[in-house]
Parts: C-alpha cells; sequence; structure tokens
C-alpha cells in the first residue's frame, strides 16, 4: 500500500497542478498576467513564422502541432501546450528534489512550491514563452546538481545551454551560477562549451522559418546575416535599457526577494530559508548558496537595467524555480508523514493566496474585439500605434480568421524597421517613401486610394475621403463618384 502511494503521489500532484491550469486558463487571447504576445506567437506557431526577437524558433516548431487540435481557436490548443511544458518543468524539479534529499516528499514540496507560485501559475495558463525558460533551467539545475556526469552528460548540459541562449538572452545570466554550481574540471568545461556552441542550432531553424515567409517573420532574419544577428540579439529592445547604478541594483535587489515573498508566501520562504541551511552542511552544499545568490544578483541586475517592468519580473523566474528546489530539501530530516504535511499546508497556502488572482477563466476580450471589427469594410488597411491591438489584428486575420478578405494591418510604430517598411511597401505597390512625420499624407497618396482606411489614431483629416465610425474605429473612405 505505501509502495503504492508512493509511485503515484508525485504523477497524481502534477496531474492535479495541470487540472488547476486548465481550470484557470481562459483558452483565447488575453491580455492578463502579460499575455498579448501570445497573440503574435499564435501566428507564429500557426503558420511556422518568426516572432518577435530573439525568434523563439524552437518554441515556436514544437508548438506548432498544437495550434492544429483547434484550428477554429488556435490559442486554446497552444495553451494547453504551454501547460504541458509547466507541469514537466514542476516534474523535473521534483525529480531533482528528490534525488538530491532521498525524499519523494521533498519532490513533492518543490513540485507545488513551484507549480502554484504566482508568477509561474500566471505564465502556465497564458500562451507565452516563460515557462519552457524555466523548464530549460530545471534541466539545467538538475544536471548541474548530478554528482556523477559522464562525458555525455557534460556536453548535454552545455547543449541545453545553448539552446536556452537561443530562447531567451537572459541565460547567459544563468551560466556563472550554474557553473559554479556544477563544480566543473578544466576538461568538463571545455566538453560543455563544444555542447553550448552546438546548442545553437535554432537559429537556424530561425532561417528556415523566415525563408517560407509565413507570418508574421518578424525581423526578415533570411534577408541578410545582419538581419539575423541584429534578431537573436535583440537589438530592437536596446532602447528599453537604462544606465546601471548600485541604487538601481540594490531596488531591484529587494523587489526580487519581495517577488519570491509573493510567489511562495511566508511559509514557502520560510521553507526555502530550512532548506538553505540543511543543504548548506551538505558536500558542496555551499556551491549550491552561492550559485542561487549568483543567480539572484545577476537577474536583479537585469532587472534594474530593463525598464519593461511587466516582463522583468518573469525573467526572475529561475531564482523560483531554484528557491523551490531549497524548499524541498528542508524536509530532509523528518519522517515521511510531515515531510507530506508540509506539501499539504504549502499546497493549501498557496491555493488560498493565488487560486482567485491567477484565474483568468472566462476572458472575452478577444471576442469582444472580433465584434468592434465585424462592419469594418472588409478590403481596410488599418492603421493603429498600439501593439496590442495589432497583435490582436494578426491573430484574427493570420490564425482565426476572423477578419475580412483583405484586410492590411499597419502598425505606425513598426514603420520605424527596414523589414517591416520591405512588407509594407510589397503589399501595396506604388508607394512613396514612408513619412513618419506626416502618416496623414503619407496615407492619402493615390497608391491608397481603393482602400478604405480604419483606424484608432486621430488623423486631423485625409484628403478626399469622408470619415466615419465604425465599433470604435475612425473610418475614411473615398466618395463614389
Amino acid at each position: 500500500m505505501i509502495g503504492a502511494l508512493r509511485r503515484f503521489a508525485l504523477p497524481a500532484c502534477l496531474l492535479l497542478i495541470g487540472l488547476f491550469y486548465a481550470a484557470t486558463s481562459p483558452f483565447a487571447v488575453t491580455g492578463g498576467h502579460g499575455g498579448i504576445d501570445g497573440a503574435e506567437l499564435a501566428v507564429a506557431a500557426t503558420h511556422l513564422g518568426v516572432a518577435h526577437p530573439p525568434g523563439y524558433g524552437l518554441f515556436v516548431g514544437l508548438s506548432a502541432p498544437f495550434a492544429r487540435l483547434t484550428p477554429s481557436e488556435p490559442i486554446a490548443g497552444l495553451m494547453a501546450f504551454n501547460a504541458g511544458l509547466a507541469v514537466l518543468c514542476c516534474g523535473v524539479l521534483a525529480w531533482a528534489a528528490w534525488r538530491a534529499s532521498g525524499r519523494l516528499s521533498a519532490g513533492l514540496v518543490a513540485a507545488i512550491g513551484l507549480g502554484l507560485s504566482f508568477t509561474f501559475w500566471s505564465q502556465a495558463i497564458i500562451y507565452e514563452t516563460y515557462t519552457l525558460m524555466a523548464l530549460l533551467f530545471a534541466l539545467l539545475l538538475a544536471l548541474a546538481l548530478t554528482r556523477s556526469r559522464p562525458p555525455w552528460l557534460v556536453f548535454l548540459a552545455g547543449h541545453l545551454a545553448g539552446i536556452a541562449l537561443t530562447h531567451h538572452l537572459t541565460a547567459l545570466v544563468w551560466l556563472p551560477a550554474l557553473l559554479i554550481l556544477s563544480g566543473s574540471t578544466r576538461r568538463e568545461l571545455a566538453r560543455w562549451g563544444v555542447g553550448l556552441l552546438t546548442g545553437l542550432w535554432p537559429i537556424v531553424l530561425l532561417l528556415a522559418l523566415s525563408a517560407r515567409g509565413g507570418p508574421p517573420d518578424w525581423g526578415d532574419v533570411s534577408h541578410s546575416l545582419p538581419d539575423l544577428f541584429a534578431h537573436v540579439t535583440g537589438r530592437a529592445f536596446v532602447g528599453y535599457l537604462t544606465p546601471f547604478t548600485l541604487v538601481g541594483w540594490l531596488n531591484a535587489l529587494a523587489g526580487s526577494l519581495a517577488l519570491l515573498w509573493r510567489d511562495m508566501t511566508p511559509f514557502g520562504v520560510a521553507l526555502a530559508g530550512l532548506g538553505a541551511i540543511r543543504v548548506a552542511v551538505m558536500p558542496g552544499g555551499r556551491r549550491a548558496l552561492l550559485a542561487f545568490f549568483t543567480l539572484l544578483a545577476g537577474l536583479s541586475a537585469v532587472a534594474s537595467v530593463y525598464s519593461a517592468a511587466d516582463t522583468s519580473t518573469v525573467y526572475r523566474l529561475p531564482v523560483t524555480v531554484m528557491a523551490c528546489w531549497f524548499a524541498g530539501q528542508s524536509v530532509m530530516p523528518y519522517r515521511r508523514l510531515a515531510g507530506i504535511g508540509a506539501a499539504a499546508a504549502l499546497a493549501a497556502l498557496l491555493l488560498a493566496a493565488h487560486l482567485v488572482p491567477v484565474a483568468l477563466t472566462g476572458d472575452a476580450s478577444q471576442a469582444e474585439f472580433a465584434d468592434s471589427l465585424r462592419d469594418l469594410p472588409t478590403d481596410s488597411l488599418i492603421v493603429t500605434a498600439d501593439t496590442e491591438t495589432t497583435f490582436r489584428l494578426w491573430y484574427a486575420c493570420d490564425a482565426s480568421a476572423l477578419c475580412g478578405d483583405n484586410w492590411l494591418v499597419l502598425n505606425t510604430n513598426l514603420m520605424q524597421f527596414d523589414w517591416y517598411v520591405r512588407r509594407i511597401m510589397a503589399s501595396q505597390p506604388g508607394l512613396s517613401a514612408y513619412t513618419p512625420d506626416d502618416v496623414a499624407g503619407w496615407l492619402a497618396q493615390d497608391a491608397w486610394r481603393d482602400r478604405p482606411i480604419a483606424s484608432d489614431l486621430v488623423f486631423f483629416g485625409l484628403r478626399g475621403r469622408t470619415q466615419t465610425r465604425s465599433g470604435g474605429w475612425q473610418v475614411w473612405r473615398v466618395p463614389a463618384d
């Protein structure tokens, strides 16, 4: 009986976590929890295109089959895929905690602590890239904690590190912490470095996806090597960076600790602290503590210089992953029932704190947005400067087929990029060079004459057109002769 419980306890725990994800997911395009990028990512997955920097070729390729499971609402299948990645991440972390302590209850505490933490849960129920980021970190953490490392395992760890770098640039900050934790020899570091270089293959995948030309084909990376380099290094986001200061870093460090407090609840943080004390007296335990604080300091530094506060929060998810591993180690010296009791108490506290605020069930924002488009002319040029509106339009047109027969979406902010200008120019022959200081004048040229123009921007008149309103949009039409 006890053997059966041990065998099924962790799978049952992971299943329950997955059910909570299913119960709180919107299974539709949402702006909740910073999830609006999911609309653009869904377009990329539906058409095997290139998403915003750094491209997310691996994420798009892995999730693409799931978009076909729900063809009328592709993002529903993609959200199910994303939740599956989150459950797998919890499973990997549970295995790492169980293996390190020799206790099943350690795995349960780690899985519950991560799976029901607010930030991780919020990303598991939308379609975003951060669950795969957390999974890659959990895999690298598990490999770094492995005491016996044959050459192929060291190579694999480096290979996964290379893949992680192509998926998210903040993986560069993880590497020092993971190398400290592993305590690698020079020979192992060389083998790890070779593995890292071979792990950069998703960059080649981006070239293949871009060559297909499927939307959104962000960056047009197959156009030239400089375009590819700019995309995979995130050059478009340089404008979000601010100078590093000690005060800014200290504030971000305090913010990281406050985020842990919210994500894990005070009880979870207490378990992590107790686990850190237990680990400190184990062989190699001080390396684990040094690795954690290196990771915490590095990701806090990223948060201090990156001004997009909504995403800099989720960049710190690896800190939560490692803190939950420490929480699992807190149950080592106690009897089995005490460990299971700690896991149950943590689950109850996390659910009480997070179940209601994290839920996005019933989010009808995309349906309401689609309703606002229904009366627009089927050959409209739709002009906006808003990122959320653009991504919702792309999804409506290129993923769920809710748009008109011949709509063209124009984001005036994206017109600062050569790749986007080339796309717009190719879609409408005869256009003159774009004039950002006179958008209304550029839209008034004869090349646009056959298209009604709908916009959420305020133009002070478009020459030769009459203005009406439709579902919150301003619509300019050329009068019939």
